[in-house]
Formats: C-alpha cells, structure tokens, sequence
C-alpha cells in the first residue's frame, strides 16, 4: 500500500481496463497518437503479482490491470472500456479460449480462482458470457468512466489529457480517430449471433449487462427490469462465484 501511495501523489495518470480483445491496444494507440503516451500491457501484463512502479509514465492501457483497480485513487483516472458483447464473444472464443495462451489463464486463474480451463472446455460460449459479466462487473466497482470502444469521440480523450494536465489540440485527437486503425490487434475469428448464446446458463446476465452498457437489446433476449438491486448484482457480480 505504501508503494500505491507513493504512485498516486506523485501526479495524474491514466488507467484505461477492460476484458481482453475489446480495444485496449486500440485506446493506447489512439491516447499516444492524440499527444498522451499509453503504453499497452507496458506497466500491467499476466505476470503482475504485485502493485508495479509507473516509472514515470503517465498512462497506461491494460487488461490485466483491473484486479489492481482498488489501489488507485483520485489521482489515477480510470476507464472501463467496453466493445460490443457479441462481437467480444466472437473474438474471445475464438482468439482465447482456442489459442489457450497460458499467460492469460494464468492472470484469469489469479484474479478470480476460478480454473477457466475446465469452463471453457465445458462450454467455451458459456464461459465466455460468465467471464465478461465477472470481469466487467469487477471493473465498474472502480471506474471513473465506462467508454464503449466503437464510440469514442474527441470528448472523451479529451477528458483523459486534461486529467493528465497534458496539451492537446482538438485537430490532433480527431486526426488521431480518423487514422488509428480499429483492427489494431484484431484476429480472424467465427461470428457469434445472440442465436449461439440463447438458452445457456449465463446468457441471461449476458444480455442484461449488455443493455446496462448501453447496447441495444440483443435480438430475443428479454431484459429483465433491473431495479438497483438488480443493478447492483449484474454490474459487480455480486458474491463469489460457484466453482465447479
């Protein structure tokens, strides 16, 4: 904790976070393009096991920087960035779960103790739709701001570089959303419709938090009316999940 405060007085930082494959690479281009250096998985990556020195930077863009959100203060402005469900679902499944990358289950396996191996060997649609409303809810019991990736404006960066205290020029930022690709660290994947979800045990939650996002309402999905404890529960996942 004494390494966290040290971090947060020394000056304003950027924290941008949010399940993998929904943009974070994108985000940290964009920032650096728009004159706010980001780096991406630079502080942040699935061998963290403790809080890391920002060693000067200014802004970082990570995926594996949400179970460290609860160290950060004021002074660190932190964003939920989240992309569309199904098209994550889509990328997730096919670019994760197949690849089975090691480092990610590892980071996965270490912020929540759930073995995501045998989940997605079950059923990796399944899996994917508990993880996205776990990991999200995780990070908007800290976020300052939820960003959906496919429409970021001007505004929104702008808000990051003034927190920061970091010049800008409103030209920079739009030329920076025009020319930074969206395809940045995209991968061929399958295309998941609501139609492969439907049914499953966590689809429910899945398309609920979905329209809490503020996505349209996934095809037949029927959202329940969410009252604050409804709310609550959808957004932060609330209470440890079943480990089977």
């Amino acid at each position: 904790m004494a390494e966290a405060s040290r971090c947060l007085i020394m000056k304003n930082r950027v924290l941008v976070t949010g399940i993998g494959r929904s943009g974070t690479k994108y985000m940290s281009s964009v920032l650096t393009e728009s004159g706010l250096a980001c780096g991406h998985e630079a502080l942040f990556d699935w061998r963290t096991k403790k809080l890391p020195s920002w060693r000067g930077k200014t802004a970082e863009s990570s995926w594996y920087a949400t179970p460290w959100l609860s160290h950060y203060g004021d002074t660190v402005l932190k964003i939920h960035l989240v992309r569309h469900p199904l098209d994550w679902l889509s990328s997730w499944v096919d670019t994760v779960w197949v690849k089975r990358s090691s480092g990610t289950f590892v980071a996965l396996e270490h912020a929540t103790g759930i073995d995501w191996h045998k989940r997605a060997d079950r059923d990796p649609v399944n899996a994917a739709m508990e993880l996205w409303v776990l990991w999200n809810g995780l990070i908007d019991k800290y976020a300052d701001m939820r960003l959906q990736v496919e429409a970021i404006t001007s505004c929104d960066i702008q808000k990051a570089m003034r927190h920061t205290r970091a010049s800008f020029s409103e030209e920079t930022i739009t030329a920076a959303l025009e020319n930074v690709p969206t395809h940045v660290n995209s991968r061929p994947h399958a295309h998941y419709k609501w139609s492969h979800c439907e049914g499953k045990p966590h689809a429910q939650e899945f398309g609920d938090l979905a329209v809490l996002c503020g996505y349209p309402k996934l095809a037949s999905h029927k959202p329940h009316q969410l009252g604050p404890c409804r709310t609550q529960a959808v957004h932060m996942a609330c209470g440890p999940p079943t480990v089977t």
